[in-house]
C-alpha cells in the first residue's frame, strides 16, 4: 500500500508542475496592475458592472439587434533572431476561423457539450474579421509584422509600445488590438477589460497560442485557437468562470459555481460546490481546460458581452475598419488604378488610368483578408 501511495503522490507532484509550467491567462493580475495605475478604473468597473446586471435581469439572453463584426489588427511581433515567431498568414486566418465558429456557435466539437448544458450554449451574436481598412483609410490586410531586438514579452505591456520593442494600438474605437508575440514565464496570453487607458486596450497572445484546424499553433495542448477565444472573452467583460476564487462568482447566473479553474480534460460530471448532480462547466471557454476541451459560451454570457460592447464599447459598432476601402470606374484612385465592379460577384475588371505607369503591383483583398 506504502508503494501505491507514493507512485499516486509522485504522479500528482508531476501534474502539479505540468500545470505551474502554464500560465494560461494573466487577464486578473494585469487588472490589477492597472488599477495601481489608474485609480477611476475599478470606479468605471463598477458602474458597467451595475448596468450589465440590470439588463440580465431583464432579459437574461439579449442580444443587439443583428450581427456584431468587430474588426481585428494582429501585431506580430517577431525576434530578430527567431523568424519562425513571425506566423504565418495561414494560422492568423485560421485563428480568425476559429473565432468566428466559437462566437457563432458553430465550432464542431460544441456537440460535445454534455445534454444537460446542451440548452444553455448558442451564438453570442458576435464575429470578427480582419480589418481592410487602416485608420488613415487606406487599404490593408489587418496584419503588422513586425521585427524586434526584444526576446521576450510578459504582462507589463511592453508589447503594446514601439518604445519598449512592440507595436503601438490602432484605435480602440475602431479595433480589435491583437498582439502576438514571444511572452515569457510560461504565459499564454492575457486581455485588458473594458474602461482602461486606450493605448493598452487589446489583447495579447503567445505566438505558439495561434492557430486552429488546417494550420494548428507550435503549443500543444493550447494550439487551436481557444486560448483567443478565452481572451476575446475577457476583453468583452467575461469572468473566469469561478470568479478566480473557491466557488466565486462570475456575474453569469447560467455558469455553475465551481471551486478552482480546470486543466487539462477533466471527465464529466465534476461536483464542486454543492452545485451536483451535473456539476462544473469545464468546457466553457472561461475555464482553463486544453483547448481540445472547451466548446461553448452560454447564453448568459452571450449577454454580458453584448451589453459590455453597446455600454463600453459602442464606438466600435460604427468601425469602418471592416469595410474595403472603394475604388469604381467613377472613383480613380491616387495610385492611377480603377477596380471595378465593387462588389464583385467573382469577375473585376483592373483599369490602369495612369498612361505614365509602365507596370505595377496590384492586390486586391475580400473582407476577411484574403
Amino acid at each position: 500500500m506504502k508503494k501505491v501511495l507514493l507512485i499516486i503522490s509522485a504522479l500528482w507532484l508531476t501534474l502539479g508542475n505540468v500545470n505551474a509550467q502554464v500560465h494560461r491567462c494573466a487577464t486578473m493580475e494585469n487588472y490589477e496592475r492597472l488599477k495601481t495605475l489608474d485609480p477611476g478604473y475599478e470606479t468605471r468597473m463598477n458602474s458597467l458592472e451595475t448596468l450589465i446586471q440590470n439588463q440580465m435581469a431583464q432579459n437574461p439572453s439579449w442580444k443587439t439587434s443583428g450581427v456584431v463584426t468587430i474588426p481585428v489588427v494582429f501585431h506580430i511581433l517577431y525576434s530578430t533572431n527567431n523568424s519562425t515567431q513571425n506566423i504565418s498568414l495561414a494560422r492568423i486566418q485560421a485563428q480568425l476561423a476559429v473565432l468566428n465558429q466559437d462566437y457563432s456557435g458553430t465550432n464542431p466539437d460544441i456537440s460535445n457539450v454534455p445534454s444537460v448544458f446542451q440548452s444553455l450554449v448558442g451564438n453570442t451574436g458576435i464575429q470578427f474579421c480582419l480589418a481592410v481598412r487602416d485608420p488613415q483609410g487606406n487599404a490593408t490586410d489587418g496584419i503588422i509584422r513586425k521585427q524586434t531586438s526584444t526576446t521576450s514579452f510578459s504582462q507589463n505591456d511592453g508589447i503594446k509600445y514601439d518604445s519598449q520593442g512592440g507595436d503601438n494600438a490602432w484605435p480602440r474605437d475602431s479595433y480589435l488590438n491583437i498582439w502576438v508575440g514571444n511572452l515569457g514565464g510560461g504565459l499564454l496570453g492575457y486581455a485588458q477589460f473594458p474602461g482602461g487607458a486606450a493605448a493598452t486596450d487589446g489583447v495579447v497572445l503567445l505566438n505558439g497560442s495561434v492557430g486552429g484546424p488546417g494550420a494548428l499553433g507550435t503549443s500543444a495542448p493550447y494550439h487551436k485557437g481557444r486560448t483567443a477565444t478565452h481572451e476575446i472573452g475577457h476583453w468583452l467583460n467575461l469572468r473566469h468562470i469561478n470568479g478566480d476564487s473557491n466557488c466565486g462568482s462570475d456575474f453569469v447566473a447560467d455558469t455553475p459555481t465551481q471551486q478552482s479553474l480546470n486543466f487539462g480534460c477533466p471527465s464529466f460530471p465534476q461536483i464542486s460546490c454543492n452545485n451536483g448532480p451535473n456539476g462544473e462547466m469545464f468546457m466553457n471557454y472561461m475555464d482553463y481546460t486544453d483547448d481540445a476541451c472547451m466548446y461553448s459560451f452560454t447564453l448568459g454570457q452571450a449577454t454580458r458581452m453584448n451589453t459590455s460592447i453597446t455600454a463600453s464599447r459602442a464606438a466600435i459598432l460604427n468601425s469602418l475598419g471592416c469595410v474595403p476601402v472603394t475604388i469604381g470606374l467613377n472613383e480613380p484612385a491616387q495610385s492611377g488604378f480603377a477596380i471595378y465592379p465593387n462588389p464583385t460577384n467573382g469577375e473585376l475588371v483592373i483599369e490602369n488610368t495612369n498612361t505614365t505607369l509602365d507596370h505595377a503591383t496590384v492586390k486586391v483583398m475580400n473582407a476577411m483578408g484574403q
